[in-house]
């Protein structure tokens, strides 16, 4: 009958649909676990690398790029749905963990020493993340396992309110009580840092556009392109002369 007949492809078609879920989940999941693993294995291998001084920094910004262009890789995307290209990306995640390395093995002497006092440092294109805690004495209690004693809070309150952030340029280093000294608060700088951050947006610009042009074949999209570089290149120049001695043109910056 009709209703016996629609009811078997009622049950042929769910039972389609839960096995295509069910593919789709094990396709979608071998396809993060792929991508997970070409993460992880292009990362680590160029850790190694600059952790050896085998390559330099920007080598190994490079090095990681390619190889992730060469997996089809080219942006990260954000849970916020927010997206970086991968030689931005992978620049950030170098030089992040890179520091993170040095300030481990700083604080494993430390804890040898048996000093667990740190200096953070300051600078005038400060973030104002950073702003509260940079020029300060803390107790290391991340990296060297210092504990509270009063007089100074711990590195830990810091890093957890955004100190040390992907990208952040503080260091911090060993402070000898009675010997070095505590430096004097730099003054505001926060229009600094809006200057600092709009050099930043415009060495991404100049890439964007020198990305395109170069994988451009049609020559109408070369020559926009390549205007479209001269014109940041311009917005930059100008950037650098209303802001002498505040910022530094880093062409390497500036480079694919």
């Amino acid at each position: 009958d009709l209703v016996g007949f629609f009811h078997i492809d009622d049950r042929k078609l769910n039972a389609l649909i839960k096995a295509s879920r069910n593919d789709y989940t094990k396709v979608e999941n071998a396809i993060l676990r792929m991508m997970d693993d070409v993460y992880r294995q292009t990362m680590f291998k160029t850790q190694v690398e600059l952790a050896t001084n085998t390559i330099s920094m920007n080598e190994a910004i490079d090095k990681s790029t390619k190889n992730f262009l060469e997996q089809g890789i080219n942006c990260v995307q954000y849970s916020d749905g927010r997206r970086v290209n991968i030689a931005t990306w992978a620049e950030m995640y170098l030089r992040t963990s890179m520091r993170r390395a040095g300030m481990m093995g700083e604080g494993a002497s430390r804890a040898e020493w048996g000093i667990h006092t740190v200096l953070v440092s300051q600078y005038g294109a400060c973030s104002p993340t950073c702003l509260p805690w940079q020029g300060k004495v803390y107790i290391d209690d991340v990296y060297s396992g210092g504990k509270s004693d009063g007089k100074y809070p711990l590195i830990s309150t810091a890093i957890s309110a955004g100190l040390f952030h992907p990208n952040c340029r503080h260091r911090m280093t060993t402070f000898f009580e009675g010997i070095n000294e505590i430096p004097e608060p730099m003054p505001d700088t926060r229009e600094v840092y809006k200057h600092e951050q709009q050099q930043r947006y415009n060495e991404r610009q100049i890439r964007k556009y020198k990305r395109l042009e170069a994988g451009s074949v049609d020559e109408k999209n070369k020559q926009y392109y390549d205007r479209k570089v001269k014109e940041w290149q311009n917005i930059q120049r100008d950037l650098m002369k209303k802001h002498p001695k505040e910022l530094r043109r880093d062409y390497s910056r500036e480079q694919i």
